[in-house]
């Protein structure tokens, strides 16, 4: 037995659903308390982590997956991981990068300008 397979009786926990994939990839649902709280995403983990901290939460999370053992995913602090996501490109494969909000009623006013 590891430090994985015992639960973190301190930390969240999230529970992830995929979805249909679409040309993006796999996406999940995501639900925390028995409630959905994203209903589409494809960085999952990062999505709850800002989704959770936007709620008043912090602290540790466990990402679990329906009928599984174990949790997916740790993350050790939210506040830390809510400003990270991780990207893809043609030519590169996936990493982490610095999460970046886009505000749609600042760009909706920009072409509204233009």
């Amino acid at each position: 037995m590891t430090a994985t397979d015992i639960p973190n009786s301190n930390a969240l926990k999230v529970t992830i659903k995929a979805l249909r994939p679409d040309h993006r990839g796999q996406p999940y649902s995501v639900s925390f308390n028995g409630q959905t709280i994203i209903p589409k995403s494809h960085v999952p983990s990062h999505d709850a982590c800002r989704c959770l901290v936007g709620l008043g939460f912090s602290g540790p999370l466990d990402v679990w997956a329906d009928q599984e053992a174990y949790p997916r995913l740790r993350v050790g602090d939210i506040k830390r991981a809510a400003k990270w996501t991780v990207k893809e490109g043609v030519n590169h494969g996936p990493r982490l990068s610095a999460y970046i909000h886009f505000d749609r009623a600042a760009f909706e006013r920009r072409l509204e300008v233009s």
